[in-house]
Order: structure tokens, then sequence, then C-alpha cells
């Protein structure tokens, strides 16, 4: 087992955490002040690609959060432009209510089988 010295595991969760919120190899290493060659190492350490997987899962998880309240605002406000006088506004409106609607559908078709056959590998 390595010893990473405090400065060093301090970049390293930096670039970490940049890394996990989407930015470049190029624009971690600017950011923690390493050359870019030691960013493409640090991701071959297992260790490391696990920590910025795992950061960029919890990131998701919040921002799902967020996007599943804003849903209900989001929905109410499109119910709302369909009954509107101006036929673009309501066509416009009736088109982002139908057009996701096919994706949503095959999500939730996907999610169904893929809970079914966890189920069959229990």
């Amino acid at each position: 087992m390595r010893v990473i010295s405090a400065a060093k595991a301090s970049r390293r969760d930096q670039a970490a955490l940049l890394l996990a919120s989407g930015r470049s190899t190029a624009q971690t290493a600017a950011g923690v002040e390493v050359c870019q060659r030691t960013i493409l190492r640090w991701l071959k350490d297992a260790d490391f690609a696990a920590r910025v997987i795992g950061l960029r899962r919890e990131f998701f998880k919040r921002s799902g959060g967020v996007l599943a309240r804003c849903t209900t605002h989001a929905a109410s406000r499109l119910g709302r432009l369909l009954e509107s006088d101006d036929e673009r506004v309501a066509l416009s409106a009736a088109r982002s209510v139908l057009g996701p609607g096919k994706q949503i559908q095959d999500a939730v078709e996907f999610e169904e089988r893929l809970v079914s056959i966890e189920r069959q590998l229990r």
C-alpha cells in the first residue's frame, strides 16, 4: 500500500471532485496545478477512479432530486400553456408534453425488465 502525503491527497481529492463534476483532464490538471499526465495516471489507479465514479453518482442523485421537484412545477406550467388562446403557444406546449413521451415509456419498460431480471437472479 502506498503512503500519500496530505498535500497530494488534497490535490487528488480536488481532482476527483473536478473530474466528477464534468471537467476535462486538462481543466482538472490546471485546477489542481499538476500536469495532465498526472491526472491520467491517477485515473488508472482503481481507488481514485472509484472515487470519481462515486462522486459523480452522488452528484447525479442530488441533481435528480432537484429535477424531480422541478418536474411538478414544469408539468403544471405546461398544463396552463396547453389552454392558451395563442395556438402557437398551445401547440408548442403540446409538443413539449408529447415529445419525450416515448423516451419515458421506454425508460419505464426498461426499468420493469431490469427489476424482473434482478428478481430472477436472486
